[in-house]
């Protein structure tokens, strides 16, 4: 639970500084929108690899921070739909949209490459970041702590109880 923990945090804070965080040159990276339905459900988590661009072909899948004002630097993942040699840079559409992305993106701007969908992380995280799962993690977390103390508390209380009693 700690090693999850942990996880959570590394990848909120990452989140709410607009930045991919790698280790090992891979990251997990969670997914909002429904622009690559159905190869990435939305609110899920997928493994990119980090990459310069330079390995970047057409069909591709990659992470890039986003040039589109509506974006705001954000990181995007869509699908490469052409590459244009000349100025290194590449034509993207998420498979869910109709049409390509107005905004190209220049190799420096790509994060990294999407490797695979991680779906038991994202069913997991899915419940926990749900209502009903912070419940079941606040709870658990109660559960465990009593396991662990109440037979200490116990014991401590008999022994208590003893040396009152030969007094």
């Amino acid at each position: 639970m700690l090693f999850i923990a942990v996880i959570i945090i590394i990848l909120a804070v990452a989140r709410s500084q607009n930045r991919v965080s790698f280790l090992f040159d891979h990251a997990l990276v969670w997914i909002m929108s429904p622009s690559m339905e159905d190869t990435i459900p939305a609110k899920s988590y997928i493994l990119i690899k980090k990459s310069d661009g330079s390995d970047i072909e057409k069909n591709d899948i990659i992470m890039f921070y986003s040039d589109d004002p509506s974006l705001s630097g954000m990181p995007n993942t869509h699908r490469v739909v052409e590459v244009i040699g000349e100025n290194n840079s590449f034509v993207t559409r998420g498979d869910n949209n109709l049409s390509n992305d107005k905004y190209e993106v220049k190799a420096e701007k790509v994060i990294g490459k999407h490797v695979k969908n991680l779906q038991v992380l994202s069913a997991v995280m899915r419940v926990f970041l749900s209502k009903i799962g912070i419940i079941i993690l606040i709870a658990s977390i109660l559960l465990i702590t009593l396991a662990i103390y109440l037979p200490r508390a116990i014991k401590k209380q008999k022994e208590n109880t003893k040396e009152n009693k030969t007094q």
